[in-house]
């Protein structure tokens, strides 16, 4: 029976990799567990093993090209076994990607999605029904109206700048930025994940997200969920001199997310964090400044989640646990008892750690890993239980 041989998906965020070289030629014969090829992603470079035994009967992708993910690279096949129908169903499904690739353009990240009815709904959580009445009845523009009803807003304590008595949404915003006690945060990174920050932040009545901070410069000017993209990196001095006082990083690559975050540091913001309010969070747990911390998860008794970590929706961190700086741990991911993230590693999807270990720095753990023994720095590391595949290609 003929076996494709795919690039694998290492992690939530991976697009696509590039084959740097290959161990074997047409003809060879192979065992479970040997390798094939080395694969670059933008994070790490891993070994990629045979899972099946038989013959390489065809190479479909040469070195030095970079392919999406789930692409078909090679055929292993039984002696002399006729592997012409699956070549052609390859070609048929690499066809229909082209094709569906050309009719749909990519999405800007971010944006579009962003300003659909669904995704600005959830944001209007618990509104009066005194304040809906008083906002329908103030002379006020629909976009005024909008914001003013997502952000909590009544309007009849706003005095409107036009001479016709309309108020608009710069009147809104301006009137946000003058209420006392309110700590103006900026978002730096404007992806999709950015999304999920902003509805923590606007969650908490100390809080008023003023803008986003993006290198994209298609994203300048445009709005997400009603709050504006302000422009690159390259403001973040000026920003301080604008009133807004703190800041959080939204971006998912550790390394980045650490460079950005001390250069916010030094255009003189302060990090701040955003905790989502069905968060479970012990009281002696330590949480610092510029994490993240989404709805459902559980940080138990006497851990410390330290600077610029993620931790995502339904983890659970057991008692004693230590998260080093800007490490992540994605979706449904479990640590037992006082284990150790080591700083910039990414703990995957649904991956679970024994009680007692430590993971090194700048890790990478697959999705549905899982770990039981101790990992050493700058391992990736995949199945049941969890192997060394290669070695991550980052250091922060």
């Amino acid at each position: 029976m003929a076996y494709e041989v795919f690039i694998p998906k290492l992690g939530a965020n991976m697009l696509e990799g590039k084959i740097e070289s290959w161990y074997i030629q047409e003809g060879d014969e192979v065992e479970v567990g040997e390798p094939l090829f080395d694969l670059v992603t933008d994070k790490a470079t891993v070994v990629v093993e045979a899972e099946n035994r038989g013959i390489i009967a065809k190479m479909l992708v040469p070195e030095d090209v970079v392919v999406p993910i789930v692409t078909t690279v090679a055929v292993i096949a039984g002696k002399d076994e006729d592997i012409s129908d699956l070549l052609a169903e390859v070609e048929e499904r690499k066809k229909k990607e082209k094709e569906k690739s050309e009719h749909f353009p990519p999405k800007i990240l971010g944006l579009k999605r962003s300003l659909t009815p669904k995704a600005t709904g959830r944001i209007k959580r618990e509104i009066s029904s005194k304040l809906q009445a008083t906002c329908q009845k103030t002379k006020a523009s629909p976009k005024a109206r909008k914001t003013a009803m997502e952000k909590g807003i009544d309007l009849a304590d706003i005095i409107p700048s036009s001479e016709g008595g309309i108020i608009t949404v710069e009147d809104v915003e301006k009137h946000i930025e003058s209420m006392p006690g309110k700590k103006k945060v900026v978002i730096i990174g404007a992806g999709e994940y950015s999304r999920v920050i902003l509805e923590i932040l606007q969650m908490d009545d100390k809080i008023s997200p003023v803008g986003f901070i993006d290198d994209n410069k298609s994203l300048h000017n445009s709005e997400i969920s009603g709050v504006k993209v302000l422009g690159g990196s390259e403001i973040l001095q000026d920003l301080p001199g604008m009133g807004i006082s703190h800041f959080i990083v939204s971006v998912g690559v550790p390394k980045v997310r650490a460079d950005l975050f001390n250069r916010c540091l030094g255009s003189g913001m302060s990090a701040t964090s955003a905790i989502h309010p069905r968060a479970c969070i012990s009281e002696s747990a330590v949480i610092e400044e510029g994490a993240v911390i989404e709805a459902f998860a559980v940080i138990a008794v006497n851990c410390r989640v330290e600077r610029g970590v993620f931790v995502t929706q339904n983890c659970s961190v057991s008692h004693d646990c230590v998260l080093r700086e800007f490490c992540h741990l994605a979706p449904g991911s479990h640590l037992g008892g006082s284990v150790i993230v080591g700083r910039g590693s990414l703990v995957g999807v649904g991956v679970s750690v024994a009680p007692h270990l430590e993971i090194g720095e700048n890790v990478i753990i697959t999705p549905g890993t899982s770990i039981d023994r101790t990992i050493h720095a700058g391992s990736v590391v995949e199945g049941v239980p969890g192997r060394i595949i290669g070695k991550t290609s980052f250091s922060i």
